[in-house]
């Protein structure tokens, strides 16, 4: 009988610090108490930088208004392929980044999980927005957002395809010549 009693007890004392542990950190509403990053940058001091590229050879400065369309060149020279252009719609960008919560991201993020495509050679991103860094490593070469992907991925990609596709489209870029290196 004091064997049972003592098993009981355990049980019972090993149940209750499980339950301790498991609420431990999460507050009455069940959230996590764990800080998550606010996005706390004052629109007039917010600029964002964007990489992309087979090999991260595009990218784009909005402090700066440098637009780079490769770093790799054979024949040509690099300042062939360097604008300088006006974001024209950067508080867009500023809400966007800020109703996701960009620095809610980790640090290395993908954002096509939960999608099985993939594509060779793959295209990477760099994305800066003033103290907060995120890398997509290896991600597809699309200028769609698949269905699969995961809403935190969604929003994510619609705000770096909004950047890229703006500056893709732009008569800065467009004047820019082809590149000569595609990729090696």
């Amino acid at each position: 009988m004091k064997f049972k009693t003592l098993l009981l007890s355990s049980v019972i004392c090993f149940a209750l610090c499980s339950c301790n542990s498991l609420t431990q950190g999460e507050n009455n509403s069940g959230s996590s108490n764990s800080s998550v990053p606010s996005f706390s940058v004052a629109q007039e001091d917010f600029y964002f930088v964007l990489t992309w590229g087979v090999q991260k050879d595009s990218s784009y400065d909005s402090r700066t208004g440098t637009l780079i369309k490769t770093k790799y060149v054979r024949e040509r020279q690099p300042e062939e392929y360097i604008a300088t252009y006006q974001y024209p719609n950067i508080n867009e960008i500023y809400e966007m980044a800020k109703s996701i919560n960009v620095y809610s991201y980790a640090d290395d993020y993908y954002p096509y999980e939960g999608s099985l495509i993939m594509t060779s050679p793959s295209v990477d991103y760099v994305f800066e927005i003033n103290d907060k860094t995120i890398a997509s490593n290896d991600c597809p070469i699309l200028n769609e957002i698949p269905d699969d992907v995961t809403e935190r991925g969604k929003e994510y990609l619609d705000l770096l395809l909004t950047i890229k596709n703006t500056l893709i489209a732009s008569d800065e870029w467009k004047a820019m010549p082809d590149p000569e290196i595609l990729y090696d």
